[in-house]
């Protein structure tokens, strides 16, 4: 079943706020395990693997909403 990861800043701060800059360290994790971190930046987010550190595709990035990430095969969870 295919599942989508919800993130936001790890502090409270608007997404709006947060374009300006760099947000690094937002976490995935699936059934409490970390699978992914994230970045945004100027409106775009970027998906790390958590193991190989190399960004994953399917990214969706909405200004002024939530991040949501449309999980690879390698974030479904089983």
């Amino acid at each position: 079943m295919l599942k989508l990861a919800v993130v936001k800043p790890a502090t409270n701060v608007a997404l709006d706020e947060a374009y300006d800059k760099a947000i690094t360290g937002l976490a995935i994790s699936l059934d409490g395990k970390l699978v992914a971190s994230a970045t945004i930046k100027q409106e775009r987010a970027t998906i790390w693997d958590a193991e190989s550190e190399i960004a994953l595709p399917k990214v969706i990035s909405t200004r002024g909403d939530p991040v949501t990430f449309l999980p690879n095969d390698k974030l479904l969870a089983s």
